[in-house]
């Protein structure tokens, strides 16, 4: 419920994703106001148990 791309439902989002121990992820929300990037590192992966990751 926490993680969502943008308030506006119609906002374009570029999203790039590799979900493994030491992989990247980013998102790109392209709003009128400019481009707002969020990215980070997946630290841990517990398979249905636990996720750990870095955020700008």
């Amino acid at each position: 419920q926490w993680f969502f791309s943008s308030q506006q439902s119609n906002a374009p989002t570029t999203v790039n994703n590799s979900f493994t121990v030491g992989g990247n992820f980013e998102v790109i929300m392209h709003m009128q106001s400019g481009d707002y990037r969020h990215y980070g590192e997946y630290r841990a992966i517990y398979r249905y148990n636990h996720i750990a990751f870095t955020w700008n």
